[in-house]
């Protein structure tokens, strides 16, 4: 079993127990498909809502995708900060932080960076930019997770685009951030029907 950053083997056997006795006992008590869908709901959650609620809105982006990028970014912890340096909610680099800010005429102050409504409101423009470039949300999770140039040299590059589509993904942890975002995607759509 290979440790998630910031948790213990022990601590995820610990979690792993926990989460199959409530499944057993929700299964006995409630009936199997309202146990997995108790267990769905805790391993989705859904946490800020006004904002995302807004800003997914305001900038075109489904809900779903903003909830499945935030989990898989930060698993919902505001104060994350990456080894990169990624910040909050959504994992901003200060600097695009500052740029998208600024931009949207809001005064870039460094610490608004982990408020949870000024990272999600920059961090779901960002995706809405991203999306409006590339027209594909794959695309767009690669170069929100990898930036736009090595994303823009991929597409230039036969050997990973297809008429214009990313077609492979030469970072082994881009690919696998686009699979995460997708799959977290959808499975935001399917639980709570978004």
């Amino acid at each position: 079993m290979k440790a998630y950053k910031g948790c213990s083997k022990r601590r995820i056997r610990k979690i792993f127990s926990f989460v199959l006795a409530v499944l057993m006992i929700t299964a006995v008590f409630f009936g199997a498909t309202a146990a997995f869908r108790l267990i769905d709901r805790r391993i989705h959650p859904v946490e800020y809502t006004k904002y995302v609620d807004y800003y997914s809105e305001l900038y075109h982006v489904p809900k779903e995708i903003v909830y499945a990028v935030i989990l898989v970014e930060s698993r919902f912890d505001s104060a994350a900060v990456s080894r990169a340096g990624a910040c909050g909610l959504m994992q901003l680099m200060p600097q695009t932080y500052k740029e998208i800010a600024e931009e949207l005429q809001r005064i870039p102050d460094e610490n608004a960076i982990f408020d949870p409504g000024m990272n999600k409101c920059c961090g779901v423009y960002l995706l809405s930019k991203l999306f409006e470039k590339y027209g594909c949300w794959d695309t767009a999770y690669a170069a929100y997770n990898a930036g736009e140039s090595a994303v823009d040299r991929w597409l230039n590059d036969e050997r990973y685009s297809d008429q214009g589509r990313l077609s492979d993904i030469p970072y082994r942890e881009t690919k696998g951030y686009v699979k995460k975002v997708r799959c977290a995607a959808e499975s935001y759509k399917k639980i709570y029907g978004f």
